[in-house]
């Protein structure tokens, strides 16, 4: 089946009702495409973020005891950040 004949066929209403379907359809999949990357970008930073965060954190309560030498409270740490 030709182009002209699927003209034919569909008529004025049919070949408005195929554009705004392949208009819709295209702009559903642009968006869908933005959304997904801007939601794994938000995602990424977020885990980065946490991830900063926890690492301040330990060297923060760390400090005393490296300066002390406290091996046991040390190693109390370092398994309490790895377990976040």
């Amino acid at each position: 089946m030709s182009i002209r004949e699927l003209k034919n066929l569909l008529g004025l209403r049919g070949q408005f009702l195929l554009l705004i379907s392949a208009v819709i359809i295209g702009s559903a999949t642009v968006i869908g495409i933005y959304m997904t990357n801007q939601i794994e970008k938000v995602s990424y930073d977020g885990v980065i973020r946490r991830s900063q965060q926890l690492v301040e954190s330990l060297a923060y309560n760390a400090e005393f005891d490296v300066l002390v030498g406290a091996d046991e409270d040390l190693a109390k740490l370092a398994a309490g950040a790895f377990h976040d």
